[in-house]
């Protein structure tokens, strides 16, 4: 049983039995360091695309050293936004003998179903545990909102919905159901990339009363000068997963080590043929 991942998922398992070379010109060079019949690769892709090709060239390798069972694992699924990325990158995923794929909070499932089978994996333990110190659950938009309600469904929280209208230059969110007034309200989400949606959620939130605003999401991206911005805004505090290695952020960042540790483990019970060990970060299997 092999275990190994791509570079923007390094953080997430113990050893990594692939070595990825880059050479002096930027190109990029993948050995495999042991063999195995299954293997699972645990991997992120987030841009830029050289970590879908780093993706690509370690299901290569093992397809070339003769495993023939791989479960891929995604933390975080990019370039599966917009139908002719996530076509492209996942029509080539059906080359290698992948068996099963999970990916973790996926932006549009609907979309990504339509190209590749997959088993959706949402953190709700995360969710529960930021949610703890708030009196309700907002979503900042209808695409939040059935993860909103099922948070809600499980703490016993309130359930605010709002929506959102997108324009070429600005986002403007508007409450569609739910009183803030006097409430501690946790924002939900599956990403944050600049934190435009949330900061004008949580503005709006304040301007009907709320009296603490916090914000949870699954993964954080972080880009254009995002945690300048939320630090700016009246969103107090910030919960988000290490989906993608975090750095630097300035909020709480839940460590995801035994969740894919269960799912691995959850994969190996199912799997009659082989017997094998699994080694995570804090956890031994």
């Amino acid at each position: 049983m092999l275990v190994c991942s791509n570079r923007a998922a390094r953080h997430l398992i113990s050893a990594n039995p692939i070595t990825i070379t880059d050479f002096p010109d930027g190109e990029l060079a993948v050995q495999l360091n042991t063999h195995s019949n299954t293997a699972y690769v645990v991997a992120a892709t987030p841009a830029p695309g050289d970590t879908f090709l780093e993706l690509l060239l370690i299901l290569d390798e093992l397809k070339k050293n003769n495993t023939k069972n791989i479960h891929l694992f995604f933390s975080y699924c990019g370039y599966t936004r917009h139908t002719q990325s996530a076509a492209l990158l996942l029509n080539l995923l059906t080359r290698y003998p992948i068996v099963s794929t999970t990916i973790l909070h996926p932006h549009d499932t609907h979309q990504l179903q339509t190209h590749t089978p997959f088993k959706s994996l949402i953190p709700y333990d995360f969710f529960i545990k930021a949610a703890a110190e708030y009196d309700c659950i907002a979503a900042p938009d209808n695409g939040a909102l059935a993860l909103a309600h099922e948070i809600g469904r499980r703490t016993g929280k309130e359930v605010i919905a709002m929506s959102k209208q997108r324009t070429q230059d600005s986002i403007c969110v508007q409450q569609v159901s739910g009183n803030p007034q006097g409430k501690r309200v946790l924002l939900v989400d599956d990403m944050i990339a600049t934190g435009n949606t949330v900061i004008e959620a949580a503005t709006m939130l304040k301007q009907a009363g709320a009296t603490a605003i916090g914000v949870a999401a699954t993964h954080g991206l972080f880009v254009e000068n995002a945690h300048e911005k939320i630090a700016e805004s009246p969103i107090e505090q910030l919960f988000v997963t290490n989906s993608l290695a975090q750095d630097t952020i300035h909020g709480h960042v839940y460590n995801l080590n035994r969740l894919i540790s269960n799912q691995l483990k959850s994969i190996q019970q199912k799997n009659t043929q082989t017997r094998y060990t699994i080694h995570t970060p804090g956890s031994l299997l």
